[in-house]
């Protein structure tokens, strides 16, 4: 046997198969930037375009009678088709392949050739990277998402990060899963930093803090697997570490008998405010249909609920007797317990009506101290994920409950249009109406706040977009306009909130 490369373009060549008389090796490429099925002729090394897609063309099988039957990705996903077409030469100036055909077999049929087994390794892929720019409150961001996987989904790591050149603010993130084995294996680490500019001074009127610069880490490792057939359960260690420093002057009184003070530059020092370890125990159900609108407008039951068991060390001040930075902490242990659960139902006219009920409890008065711990552990019910009349740090308290009813329904139930690299497939709007309430004792306290022992009503309005972008990527948008029904007034009952992200929130 002499053998070779039979094709190699600058592109990825892959799924060959041979035609009916074994005369043409069929196989897909992307060389031309598009993923389409190609000929090529053995003896006399033409290459032929068999196919013309814009989503891409992979997996081709030919029959006896020539036909190729091959996966196409379009608007509505991946599709079978079958095409029975000469196809297109390919000029020889855009072909490329190795002068090493033909191949010469000796006469030994290809089924007959010998072969030895092998261990599988560790072969990874190419590893994808995909650049990020943004806005991040006010300030400009770049960075990049990492991607890398084994050939058989065995490994993957998934990694990104991305830094503000103006004031230093970073965002780390890292996944990585093992599933050599049942269950599934992972390590999760997360960094976050913000500069916050400041201008205040201490009671003392002595010292001016000039910024505060926060650093947030979290790591986390873990098993997950099937519990059922629709269940998953996971359980799960984590530490977190939130540190801050301070960039301060200081008021000095000057010298040589002046009269006055002068501001001076105080070396920065920092400290720890948290140190947590948490383990905890996750269950999750996915009861969804199969359907083709199953994204943008589920039929069927979600069900998520989370016990965990944590040991906070939280600040309580620092030693003033000690010569360097010693901090005092506040031992906080306690159960915590969340539950979201979803119903999706069909209604008529394609429509859907969804019900949800959400609920948190934390089991420590501990974490009431308004002096010493304030909110820092609380559940929050405002905001984009839960009662969006509301901001994120209206609604807060250790104990929670929340009701949500949404009716869904079709708008544009079969768009299929395309404009540039964005594939447009539906458009979906609902309407909504929530009540909820976050207490830390007792559920008819009086809120302050509000001025009400009851819960807070919002309703609101939403459309949903499903899109593909670059001809796999799946593309959600999302628009909400929603009512704080009590709302004070002149915080503004409005709110409004514009999201693109890979699912729906």
């Amino acid at each position: 046997l002499r053998g070779g490369w039979v094709i190699a373009t600058p592109g990825t060549d892959r799924d060959p198969a041979w035609s009916a008389d074994g005369a043409e090796i069929v196989f897909a490429s992307d060389f031309s930037g598009i993923f389409n099925i190609y000929a090529l002729n053995l003896e006399t090394l033409a290459l032929r375009q068999i196919t013309n897609t814009v989503g891409g063309a992979f997996s081709p099988s030919v029959g006896a009678d020539g036909a190729v039957v091959f996966t196409a990705y379009t608007a509505a996903g991946f599709e079978i088709r079958r095409l029975q077409d000469e196809g297109t030469p390919v000029a020889a100036e855009e072909a490329w392949f190795s002068q090493d055909l033909p191949l010469d077999w000796g006469g030994t049929p290809v089924a007959a050739l010998p072969s030895a087994p092998q261990a599988y390794g560790i072969d990874f892929l190419k590893t994808g990277i995909l650049p990020r720019i943004f806005i991040d409150e006010g300030y400009f961001k770049a960075g990049a998402y990492l991607s890398a996987g084994d050939v058989l989904n065995r490994q993957s790591v998934f990694a990104g990060g991305a830094i503000a050149p103006t004031n230093t603010d970073r965002d780390l993130f890292a996944i990585y899963e093992f599933k050599g084995f049942r269950p599934t294996f992972f390590l999760q680490l997360f960094n976050q930093r913000r500069h916050s500019a400041r201008g205040d001074s201490s009671e003392a009127r002595t010292i001016i803090v000039n910024a505060v610069n926060y650093s947030l880490s979290q790591f986390s490792a873990g098993v997950r697997g099937r519990l059922g057939r629709y269940g998953e359960l996971t359980a799960s260690a984590t530490y977190d570490r939130y540190d801050a420093s301070v960039e301060s002057d200081c008021l000095v009184c000057k010298g040589d008998g002046q009269v006055g003070f002068e501001r001076t530059a105080q070396r920065p020092f920092g400290y720890t405010y948290l140190n947590g370890f948490g383990l905890g125990l996750t269950y999750r159900l996915e009861l969804i249909a199969r359907r083709r609108d199953r994204d943008i407008s589920p039929v069927g039951r979600q069900l998520y609920a989370r016990y965990d068991r944590m040991f906070n060390y939280f600040i309580d001040g620092f030693n003033e007797q000690a010569s360097f930075i010693d901090e005092n902490y506040l031992k906080l242990f306690y159960n915590q317990f969340t539950v979201d659960w979803r119903e999706h139902m069909s209604m008529p006219g394609n429509s859907r009506l969804g019900l949800r009920l959400y609920g948190g409890w934390i089991d420590s008065e501990a974490v009431n101290d308004t002096s010493r711990v304030g909110d820092f552990f609380d559940y929050r019910l405002g905001g984009l994920n839960f009662m969006k009349g509301y901001t994120f740090y209206s609604i807060e308290g250790r104990k929670a409950l929340m009701g949500t009813a949404t009716l869904r329904f079709p708008l544009l139930p079969n768009m299929d249009k395309r404009v540039a690299q964005l594939y447009f497939d539906k458009v979906y709007g609902a309407v909504y109406g929530s009540m909820g309430k976050a207490w830390d004792r007792s559920i008819g306290e009086w809120n302050e706040r509000y001025g009400r022992d009851g819960p807070l009503r919002d309703v609101g309005g939403q459309l949903r977009f499903d899109l593909i972008s670059y001809y796999s990527i799946p593309t959600r948008v999302q628009v909400d306009v929603a009512y704080g029904i009590d709302e004070v007034p002149d915080r503004g009952r409005w709110k409004s909130y514009f999201t693109v992200l890979f699912g729906y929130l």
